[in-house]
């Protein structure tokens, strides 16, 4: 071998070892990330199902987040039929379900087209599910911090409709047949302990009973093991204690062809403990219990307080008696929607898998090194146009609220989302000295409103906007951005709660809403005051048009003590 020769061959063994030892530093990485992001699922599994116990905000982010591991499943079905009240009937629907543009602005464009020309209504017996494709439901997180049955969702139907792709999950695929085939009485659901799910369609005038596969292939036996049949209605689920059969001839049919008694689904150690946790703590002990979890299951929000006028009146009679309908609802449940989201956030696999991306850098003094990495791997999966989230979905972005899980499965939000989605990651992430506050805001010079989150650490501070990071941007008050629209802060929300300091004009309440303590809510004023150097205002009343009553933040601290205070549950 020549010396030219021998030379070249030492340098082709120095980057065949240099390459694997690359190679393997980054498997290391990876395996350490996986290892980190479970162990954090896992935890934020428990405690969430702990606390549900105790605190209903808990019990509903559960439900919010769609797990099919609790002890009322037929709730997804209830909150779908909401939707589907609202798809099968309000204009364009058809055409918003078809657009499947994934750029923001031409989205927008889009649909405004829409809106100004007209377009289809929406409707099953057009519909077709060899449209969807079904995708798994580890697949869709991006993640190995998933565990096998209690990660099996159900997700919200206005999200699943519009999967980017047109991907959706075997349950919601199956759901979406439940629905197009009328949702009857005796139409039930069929879940393996895997997540492969069935249509059971009764028999009609002119129809045949049949068992169809979440893809719409027909067939007449399942191979795997049964562990929960239900609808709207009934339900039979071993594992939750559930058995409706005496109340349903149908569903003891069913059971009998297709379950096993008192099967149950393979679930891992870990696992075993958590379900025993949300079979007790999942439950219901009043109609307004259950009222509340329905609407979190079915995410309402601002602009279904006019679509679903009953179930407001019920969960909130002074305030739908006092603002009346054909409105948005009242200011404060856009922020006790956020606190609710923040926790059903915390449960989600690609929660678990961005917080232990920001926590590979908690030894760094930087907060960017921190948190940029991790809006970099959520914007891999989510991002429209120039580093945002946030596509729409139908007609109105505050039509429901959509967490983590819908923003993942079809890229839509908007600011108030996002933040609580932000939130979340880092919360999950625990960063040593961390706060976060997801701020909502109003304008002195112009109508609307926004929402971000704001975070701080060690003196260093930054903020996360519609899926985007700003370091070194203090959104509680920045003096360039702040005086070009006179911006105010309107609420805020927390890990263990919410303040609301804003009222609607036109109506005769004048109050802070809040879940919190009165001490709390003044040492979170506090807070504000020391990190704007007095500097930032609280908007106490505002109009479509503008923010009108406003105070700087010592004036407010001031009166603070004597202002009305309305405290709610959760």
């Amino acid at each position: 071998m020549t010396r030219s020769k021998l030379t070249a061959f030492i340098v082709a063994c120095l980057l065949l070892i240099t390459a694997g030892g690359a190679c393997g530093t980054e498997v290391a990485k990876a395996q350490s990330r996986a290892k980190v992001a479970m162990t954090l699922h896992e935890n934020a599994w428990i405690d969430v199902a702990d606390r549900a116990k105790s605190d209903p905000a808990y019990k509903y982010a559960i439900y919010q987040s769609r797990t099919i591991a609790v002890k009322h499943p037929e709730i997804y079905l209830q909150a779908d039929a909401l939707f589907n009240e609202i798809l099968t009937s309000e204009k364009n629907m058809g055409a918003y379900y078809l657009n499947r543009t994934q750029d923001l602005m031409r989205q927008e464009e889009e649909y405004r087209e829409i809106q100004h020309k007209g377009g289809d209504g929406f409707k099953w017996s057009s519909f077709s599910i060899e449209n969807h494709n079904p995708v798994g439901y580890k697949e869709m997180y991006h993640t190995e911090a998933f565990m096998p049955f209690i990660d099996i969702r159900l997700h919200f139907m206005g999200s699943s409709l519009k999967g980017t792709d047109w991907q959706a999950t075997p349950l919601s695929m199956a759901e979406f047949l439940y629905f197009q085939n009328g949702a009857k009485k005796n139409s039930f659901l069929i879940v393996t302990g895997k997540g492969t799910a069935y249509l059971y369609s009764p028999p009609g005038l002119f129809s045949k009973e049949k068992l169809v596969r979440y893809d719409g292939e027909e067939t007449e036996q399942i191979e795997e093991t049964v562990v929960l049949i239900f609808n709207e209605d009934y339900v039979w689920y071993p594992l939750m204690d559930r058995d409706d059969r005496n109340e349903s001839t149908r569903l003891l049919k069913l059971v009998e062809t297709y379950a096993e008694e008192g099967q149950v689904p393979k679930l891992t150690a870990v696992e075993k403990g958590i379900v025993e946790k949300l079979r007790q703590h999942t439950g219901f002990d009043s109609k307004t219990d259950e009222l509340f979890a329905l609407a979190y299951a079915a995410k309402l929000h601002a602009t279904t307080w006019d679509y679903h006028r009953e179930i407001f009146k019920e969960l909130y009679p002074r305030y739908s008696a006092e603002y009346g309908f054909g409105r948005h609802a009242p200011s404060f449940i856009s922020y006790r929607n956020a606190h609710v989201a923040w926790l059903s956030n915390l449960i989600s696999p690609i929660t678990a898998e961005l917080a232990a991306i920001a926590r590979e850098n908690v030894g760094s003094r930087s907060l960017n090194r921190i948190v940029a990495p991790m809006v970099a791997e959520h914007m891999k999966y989510t991002e429209t146009n120039n580093g945002r989230t946030n596509l729409n979905l139908w007609h109105h972005s505050e039509l429901h609220y959509l967490n983590i899980d819908d923003n993942l499965l079809s890229k839509a939000g908007n600011c108030i989302y996002s933040a609580t989605n932000s939130a979340a990651m880092l919360d999950l992430a625990a960063i040593p000295n961390l706060e976060i506050y997801v701020a909502g805001l109003k304008y002195e010079k112009r109508g609307g409103g926004h929402a971000y989150t704001v975070i701080f650490r060690n003196g260093q501070y930054g903020t996360l906007e519609n899926g985007d990071w700003a370091p070194d941007f203090n959104g509680l008050y920045d003096s360039r951005f702040f005086s070009r629209e006179g911006t105010v802060i309107s609420a805020v929300t927390l890990k263990n709660g919410w303040i609301n300091f804003t009222n609607e004009s036109d109506v005769d309440i004048r109050e802070i809403t809040t879940s919190l303590e009165k001490s709390e809510v003044l040492t979170t004023l506090e807070s504000f005051r020391d990190k704007t150097r007095e500097q930032t205002k609280i908007g106490t009343e505002h109009s479509s048009n503008k923010a009108i009553q406003v105070y700087d933040i010592s004036t407010f601290i001031s009166r603070f003590p004597r202002m009305e205070i309305t405290q709610m549950g959760f």
